[in-house]
């Protein structure tokens, strides 16, 4: 048997066609994984963030009537912020007010942080030369720019509370306190980790009365939970544990969580007592209200749910929208590839 184009050609053809009517009924209704979640300050809303099927949904719900009241669909995941007025949502370094879902601003730079004393934090420049901006979260204009001639660590980042901004240089094993009116620094204790540029994550959130920092560091093989007193610069807890950790803390430094055997287990920070038990089939993300006393749980089957941390009962559930995935293009070439290649051998014994 000979092979000729116009047979080949017409072969493709078929192949393609009876793939095509083939793999249209194959399509399945999922929604897209929960990657992030993040309270307002008031816990009356809720930002979600989910990516699959191709595409990225970022919404704004309202907890009482679990109705969403903001949405866009970026082509890039980032992770997303309430004001701390919960009127705007900072998105990448773009501002949009949540009512109308109008773009108010969008700041140069990288968006870090902003505070309940109103100010926003930016930062620009190279790996070893990093410009901090501290913008009004009122007008949204320039207040300071401060140009520190060091590196820090990016996995960790720059956090504000009032006028004391925080962040980790490279090469150190504490955060730098910096009075941005001054530009005073002072270093906290030195603990026993060696912070990395790349982490399999971290978390640190200031008191609300900026007395305490606590900070959660993952470095691949080991979960590292300490407490600063801020004034003195003493640590006031020091824990490691090589236990598969999820890496939150609470927003008050009393309660970290870990995922274990499809539940998510509550500790408290200081005694490692176990709080509560929560049974989630498959938890992708968490997000945790400022006093510790909500906990909003995502799964890899886009939905959300809201418990009591101090109960563990469920309070509201939040459901993504489902979209239809098919196959797609790559099973069709591999379907089409199986079949030339057992055409070619047939033909070639021939």
């Amino acid at each position: 048997m000979k092979l000729n184009k116009l047979t080949l050609i017409a072969f493709i053809s078929t192949s393609i066609l009876f793939s095509v009517i083939f793999l249209s009924g194959c399509t399945t209704k999922e929604r897209n994984s929960i990657e992030y979640l993040c309270f307002s300050n008031d816990g009356e809303k809720l930002i979600s963030f989910s990516t699959g099927q191709g595409s990225y949904d970022l919404f704004v719900w309202d907890i009482s009537n679990g109705n969403k009241i903001f949405e866009k669909h970026p082509l890039s995941y980032n992770h997303a912020f309430f004001s701390p007025g919960g009127n705007y949502i900072v998105f990448g370094a773009s501002i949009y007010n949540i009512s109308t879902g109008s773009l108010i601003t969008k700041l140069p730079g990288n968006y870090k942080d902003w505070s309940d004393g109103g100010k926003i934090v930016t930062t620009n420049g190279s790996k070893f030369s990093v410009e901090i901006e501290i913008w009004s979260g009122t007008n949204f204009s320039k207040i300071k720019t401060i140009q520190l001639n060091e590196a820090i660590i990016p996995s960790i980042g720059v956090k504000i509370h009032k006028n004391l901004l925080t962040y980790v240089p490279q090469g150190k094993n504490s955060p730098t306190i910096m009075d941005i009116r001054t530009d005073n620094k002072s270093s906290l204790a030195n603990s026993t980790i060696k912070f990395t540029e790349s982490s399999a994550g971290s978390n640190y959130n200031w008191l609300e009365d900026g007395k305490e920092l606590g900070l959660i560091y993952s470095d691949f093989s080991n979960f590292y939970i300490i407490n600063w007193n801020s004034t003195n610069g003493d640590i006031i807890y020091n824990k490691s544990s090589t236990e598969v950790c999820m890496d939150y803390i609470s927003k008050d430094l009393k309660k970290y969580v870990c995922s274990k055997d499809k539940k998510i287990e509550i500790y408290d920070f200081q005694t490692d007592s176990k709080i509560s038990d929560i049974e989630v089939e498959t938890p992708s993300t968490i997000g945790w209200y400022r006093d510790n006393s909500l906990i909003a749980i995502g799964d890899y089957n886009g939905v959300i749910k809201i418990f009591n941390t101090s109960t563990g009962n469920c309070l509201q559930t939040l459901k993504t929208p489902v979209y239809e995935n098919s196959p797609g293009f790559e099973l069709l070439l591999i379907f089409i590839s199986i079949v030339l290649i057992l055409f070619y051998f047939k033909a070639k014994r021939s």
